[in-house]
């Protein structure tokens, strides 16, 4: 009842005749609609590229911004890092401020380890020369009994040879 068809068979023809008005006009229509639709399919390629940039590009480059900013005004997190993981130009840059940052923090840590011994050597040497100088104190203060006993002696003794010599002067005097 129904012939079959393949797929390519022509089914039918048909003739269309056009003046060469209407077929400038036909010819103009298509090229309008081909360079609008082109142009609106360049523009949505342009806008899928800016975002596409945004994201790859700008979004990484902002935090890299903001955590060397922060950095750098003094009140910079050193445990912070941009953790950005790329093998390209953009993921170099977070990458090697990482391990800058990581050395910072080692070479502050340090610091702070060997700021802290110091202190602790510090007040051991001021201890000291709180002990040394008690004992300086000490030693100056038997010095001076030890002196003024010297003194003493000194005194008796000159007393002790007037006296001696008052006793001679008087036996001499007696003989």
């Amino acid at each position: 009842c129904h012939p079959t068809y393949k797929e390519g068979d022509a089914l039918a023809a048909v003739s269309v005749i056009l003046s060469g008005a209407e077929s400038r006009a036909v010819s103009r229509k298509f090229l309008t609609n081909t360079i609008l639709y082109f142009s609106i399919a360049v523009i949505l390629i342009l806008i899928a590229l800016a975002l596409i940039t945004r994201n790859i590009v700008k979004a990484p480059l902002a935090n890299l911004r903001e955590l060397v900013k922060d950095v750098a005004e003094g009140d910079g997190d050193l445990t912070k890092r941009l953790g950005l993981v790329r093998h390209d130009e953009i993921g170099d840059a977070p990458r090697w401020l990482d391990a800058f940052l990581d050395l910072m923090q080692l070479i502050i840590t340090n610091i702070k380890s060997s700021s802290l011994e110091n202190s602790r050597i510090s007040q051991e040497l001021e201890d000291g020369v709180e002990q040394s100088l008690d004992s300086s104190k000490k030693v100056t203060a038997h010095i001076s009994i030890v002196e003024s006993r010297i003194q003493q002696l000194a005194d008796k003794n000159r007393l002790t040879s007037e006296a001696v010599t008052e006793i001679l002067g008087t036996i001499t005097e007696l003989a």
